[in-house]
């Protein structure tokens, strides 16, 4: 009952979103399969990419224009452009699938090993199962986390050089690390965590059984 109790709110989480994911993509798939919707890319008409918008320039009515103007004093600026093709071949498919389904597939792993860890932890949290379970959580939030960004960097960059003439400015090192703060915090929080509890299953026998 303890456990339950303190396990609560992330099995809240875990079975919320777990079933989100799961409930969506029993629905769209079957719209997929029979040509009437898109999953991931799968299906859709056209395939696009955000490419940086270094490199391209606008050009009186040929170009962009904006749709409100901005208020005095305020400056706007864009960083991407949105590519776009109607026809794309199976290479261009395949690395739209690559792309937009690296990230679903991280998080998907990531709600399996969470619920592999809370059915573990409901057993007891001073075991040795529940610092190997914690650990190996930490380790895929990490690499987990760094693959799946450079996954995705990757195959965007590589789907933004079909659509185009010539070279393409690319985000490089710094701007596909941008926004993993979290999950690297998170990766090397959890596996000190594991660390702590290798160390504190004996502890906690020592002090039952002093008991």
């Amino acid at each position: 009952m303890d456990q339950d109790w303190a396990l609560a709110p992330l099995a809240f989480v875990v079975r919320v979103v777990g079933g989100l994911m799961v409930a969506v993509t029993l629905f769209v798939v079957p719209f997929v399969i029979f040509g009437s919707g898109s999953f991931l890319g799968v299906g859709a008409d056209e395939v696009c990419v955000e490419s940086p918008l270094a490199g391209w320039s606008s050009d009186g009515d040929a170009g962009m224009r904006a749709v409100v103007e901005p208020a005095r004093g305020v400056s706007v600026s864009a960083t991407t452009i949105r590519l776009c093709d109607g026809s794309p071949s199976g290479g261009q498919r395949t690395l739209s699938l690559v792309e937009q389904g690296s990230g679903f597939v991280y998080a998907a792993g990531l709600l399996l090993l969470l619920s592999l860890l809370l059915r573990t932890a409901r057993q007891g949290f001073f075991v040795p199962r529940i610092a190997l379970a914690v650990g190996r959580l930490g380790l895929y939030v990490l690499l987990g986390g760094l693959a799946a960004a450079f996954l995705h960097a990757w195959a965007a960059s590589r789907l933004a050089a079909t659509m185009v003439d010539g070279e393409l400015a690319h985000p490089g090192l710094v701007a596909t690390l941008h926004g993993l703060a979290a999950p690297l915090l998170a990766g090397f929080g959890l596996l000190t965590i594991g660390r702590v509890l290798v160390h504190a299953v004996p502890m906690q026998r020592e002090l039952d059984t002093t008991v």
